[in-house]
């Protein structure tokens, strides 16, 4: 318990130091003109220069679809010669409008077969930069829930640079029970220029047991859960990373004395 508390007590300082607005700072900071300010959903991804481009289609044709995915039906066709203004992307794809106002998602590989001022064009398939400014991350890990087999799978979703909100669903594998914990907590980074960036983290959440044992009657256990985590991302290439993460969950039970339990989990996430 005391463990829970003093990195539940660091994590509120941090948060503190960091996302609270200094006092003495009068002045507002300065602020970029408008046509250099990032406009495009899930910041980082679209530059205000790839925007503004009118593209000159190079191919015999490009496929406009109703959604940024291959299961939206196509619904429009732009010809070699017709030109097309982007309006925004989604991971690998683009949302273009023609001059007669038709818009519509094209992957952004037919894009790069298109002509800008006579030349191909490439756009940014994720970078560091992109990593920085991220909005949505998500991914899978592997570890250990006390001596059990741990698997998890979270999303979480950035307020500012520094605090996101994490959902996490975990499943561990034990010889004696097994383990299901739903977790959501608040997530604090107070380095996210790094490329290794420690994090650290507290929630609340339910844990559910479900005992093997047929020798004696049993009952399934359902209790509720507060946690503490501390980890890191490390920064991969173009839209991945690794995360290592450490979490220290109170178990919360209807008898005299609460549960502790220590978690370690390593995997791969990946940002959108």
């Amino acid at each position: 318990m005391e463990k829970l508390a003093l990195l539940a007590a660091c994590l509120i300082v941090l948060m503190l130091l960091t996302v609270c607005p200094a006092q003495a700072a009068q002045e507002p900071l300065p602020q970029p003109p408008e046509s250099e300010q990032e406009t495009s959903w899930f910041g980082g991804w679209f530059s205000a220069e790839e925007q503004a481009l009118a593209l000159q289609v190079a191919e015999p044709y490009i496929e406009l679809r109703t959604g940024p995915g291959r299961g939206f039906p196509v619904f429009h066709v732009v010809e070699r010669g017709g030109e097309v203004v982007i309006e925004k992307r989604r991971t690998d794809w683009v949302k273009v409008r023609t001059p007669r106002d038709k818009s519509g998602w094209v992957r952004a590989e037919d894009m790069e077969k298109t002509l800008a001022d006579g030349e191909l064009v490439s756009f940014n398939r994720g970078s560091f930069d992109s990593f920085q400014q991220r909005r949505w991350e998500g991914g899978f890990s592997g570890g250990d829930l006390e001596g059990a087999n741990l698997l998890s799978a979270y999303i979480g979703y950035a307020f500012t640079e520094n605090l996101a909100i994490e959902v996490t669903g975990n499943k561990a594998l034990g010889d004696v029970s097994d383990t299901t914990l739903l977790d959501i907590g608040l997530v604090h980074q107070p380095f996210p220029d790094w490329r290794i960036s420690p994090f650290f983290g507290i929630g609340a959440g339910l844990i559910s047991t479900d005992p093997h044992s047929s020798l004696v009657e049993t009952e399934d256990r359902d209790d509720e859960t507060l946690h503490a985590t501390a980890g890191a991302r490390i920064y991969l290439a173009r839209r991945f990373m690794l995360r290592a993460e450490y979490r220290q969950y109170m178990v919360l039970t209807d008898r005299d004395d609460n549960e502790e339990l220590e978690a370690w989990k390593l995997g791969v996430s990946v940002y959108f």
